[in-house]
């Protein structure tokens, strides 16, 4: 498991770059993804991992519903932030998102100039929907970048959160961090209150 492990990790860094990978190949991918001392592996790995590409990794991976089961345990103790958010995100959203492909675009075709832009594709997530204590969660993590995923749900979801929306948005205005402040400001503004 831990040399299969090692080449997804490595092919699934750049999986999305591909242009010639077919829709074959990638099954080929998530069948190898769904082996559970693999998909343990993995999960461990993408827990542990203080650098790399642990969140592009996770995000190839959750193509598949392999590492649903963990999603919340990757969202609490994921050690990368960018991790964390992204599992929170995927987990408020209630559907889990990634890139597909990237595909050319032509922003000046007279000059040949262009660029290649992400195509995203996604798939509802299933089982417990248990928002506001997700988001309970996210808004209190150590990490601005996970607040910033909190509060951009929150925003989103007003009626969603009740009556815990108010305490939720002020705790999130009071935050040291301005881009998570703002968004809680925004969020008292919405409800009628003033930070």
């Amino acid at each position: 498991p831990e040399h299969v492990a090692d080449a997804l990790w490595a092919t699934f860094t750049h999986a999305s770059t591909w242009g010639r990978m077919a829709a074959v190949d990638r099954q080929v991918l998530a069948d190898l993804t769904a082996i559970p001392d693999v998909a343990r592996t993995l999960k461990q790995r993408i827990l542990s991992a203080t650098e790399g590409p642990a969140t592009t990794v996770f995000s190839q991976i959750s193509r598949s519903p392999v590492l649903d089961p963990w999603l919340d345990e990757i969202a609490q103790n994921a050690r990368q932030p960018a991790v964390r958010a992204k599992a929170c995100r995927f987990l408020l959203e209630r559907r889990v998102v990634w890139v597909a492909e990237r595909r050319w675009k032509w922003t000046e075709l007279k000059w040949c100039k262009g660029r290649f832009e992400p195509v995203f594709d996604e798939r509802p997530l299933t089982g417990p929907d248990d928002f506001l204590a997700q988001l309970q969660r996210a808004s209190l993590d150590a990490s601005a970048m996970v607040r910033r995923v909190a509060a951009e749900l929150l925003i989103q979801h007003l009626e969603a959160a009740g009556e815990q929306a108010v305490t939720l948005a002020e705790r999130l205005a009071a935050d040291r961090f301005p881009s998570v402040a703002e968004r809680g400001r925004f969020a008292l503004e919405r409800l009628g209150r003033s930070s």
